[in-house]
């Protein structure tokens, strides 16, 4: 992420029909945020703005309507991000590891910036900002190409990958995982090691076992792409490591 932080304010509108809502696309409210620059002299400046759909699952529920005619009623879309999150009863995907307890579902649909602020962090600041104000605890998805992020930027915001999906998301309940393995591997840097992931390319960190003997063998779900990984670990009588990994369908 850029390390040329933006200053200004945004001024979200929200488009919402008044209670009760009768139809399930209702549900689905369009945000738009504005983002402005103040000037040396105190005027504001236009300088970006984000797009996204906010899912009121939580009131749906309490309503009695199911939240897959929500995202249906709405668009093709939002249509997709429900088959991707949820499964055939309508419970969020296992291999997602989402916790119980999340409130509204945020679709981050597109973010503009103004070519002046291009070299500032106003695109990552803009969906924080968004996600705090519309989805502090809920689930959050967008489309990763439409967003035009840098790998850090990604890194930043803690998103991960959803396999064999254009999508990626963040659960609101849980702590960006690499701000907690950086902070691991601060306290316990010799206990550790890391592999490169063979479908997403990341660098995973990992713990070292010394006490599980001088070859390892298990698989684990990558963090970023939750794809499965063979991970192998060598130590020899010095205490020196080797750590690398292979998909597990590759695995004889």
């Amino acid at each position: 992420m850029n390390g040329n932080e933006f200053n200004g304010t945004v001024q979200f509108s929200v488009a919402s029909g008044i209670m009760p809502w009768h139809d399930p696309g209702e549900y689905v409210q369009a945000v738009t945020g504005r983002a402005f620059a103040v000037t040396d002299i105190g005027d504001e400046r236009e300088a970006g703005e984000i797009t996204l759909k906010l899912v009121c699952a939580t009131e749906a529920t309490n309503r009695g309507v199911r939240l897959l005619d929500v995202c249906d009623a709405d668009s093709a879309i939002l249509e997709a991000v429900y088959a991707t999150l949820f499964d055939a009863n309508g419970e969020v995907a296992e291999e997602l590891d989402i916790e119980p307890g999340w409130n509204n579902l945020v679709f981050l649909d597109g973010v503009k910036v103004a070519p002046e602020y291009a070299d500032t962090s106003l695109r990552v600041q803009l969906i924080e900002t968004s996600i705090a104000t519309f989805g502090p605890d809920g689930i959050i998805v967008a489309v990763e190409e439409a967003l035009d992020l840098t790998v850090e930027d990604w890194r930043q915001l803690g998103f991960k990958r959803i396999a064999d999906s254009p999508f990626v998301y963040r659960d609101q309940l849980k702590v960006n995982p690499y701000r907690q393995a950086g902070r691991e591997r601060s306290a316990v840097a010799s206990d550790e090691a890391s592999y490169i992931c063979d479908s997403c390319g990341e660098e995973i960190v990992i713990p070292l076992d010394l006490s599980a003997g001088s070859y390892q063998s298990y698989v684990e779900d990558c963090p970023v792409c939750c794809h499965s990984n063979v991970v192998h670990v060598e130590i020899d009588e010095d205490g020196e490591f080797r750590v690398w990994a292979e998909p597990e369908q590759d695995r004889d």
